[in-house]
């Protein structure tokens, strides 16, 4: 036969509590890790002297930190977004046959921001001809109710932190409460068991 092991509704409570715990563990830091993002968009037109819009230009967005260039083509209203890509300086430049280059200079994307382009306005002419436009202040973000800031590297290589790695003991949660103190579990129940017998 066998034996079978009941267990006690204390027993039970503080299993359900763990499982509870951990859950709720789990569920803050996935939110926490989809909140901090460290990359952001750049969206922007483009039009001809008319100020109607040029379909089909090439747009190339360069990182002026890393040389790194992305490509991509204007839509039908003259329209290109640069999604998911890394903060930092950058250029865009704009080529269509038939018309003059367009490139804008100083655009600073900070981390988990939509930066407007001013619209890119090509003029009609050789391709070997550009025109340079420099990127002003920050345009404001009127859609969205957020508010981000950008950690440098260099910040966070100067936090005063000994050791990185949290699994260090020195970071662990003490539990070396005296008995009496309310302070800890511990300090609880010695504080309960001494009205009991008392």
């Amino acid at each position: 036969m066998t034996k079978s092991k009941y267990y006690s509704r204390p027993e039970i409570a503080v299993t359900i509590l763990r499982m509870i715990a951990c859950l709720a563990l789990l569920a803050v830091s996935s939110l926490a890790s989809m909140a901090q993002t460290s990359t952001g968009s750049i969206t922007g037109t483009v039009v001809d002297p008319q100020s109607l819009p040029i379909e089909d230009a090439t747009v190339t967005l360069t990182n002026l930190d890393s040389n790194t260039k992305y490509e991509s083509k204007t839509s039908s209203t003259g329209g290109y977004q640069f999604s998911r890509i890394d903060y930092g300086r950058y250029s865009v430049e704009v080529n269509k046959a038939g018309f003059r280059s367009g490139l804008v200079n100083g655009i600073k994307l900070d981390t988990a921001t939509e930066y407007s382009v001013v619209p890119i306005k090509l003029e009609v002419g050789a391709g070997i001809e550009s025109v340079v436009v420099e990127a002003g202040e920050e345009v404001v973000q009127t859609t969205r109710a957020e508010v981000t800031g950008t950690v440098e590297k260099k910040q966070i290589d100067e936090l005063p932190i000994l050791d990185r790695n949290p699994l260090n003991p020195q970071y662990r949660l003490r539990n070396d409460f005296a008995p009496g103190d309310c302070r800890g579990h511990r300090g609880i129940r010695a504080k309960r068991r001494n009205r009991i017998h008392n």
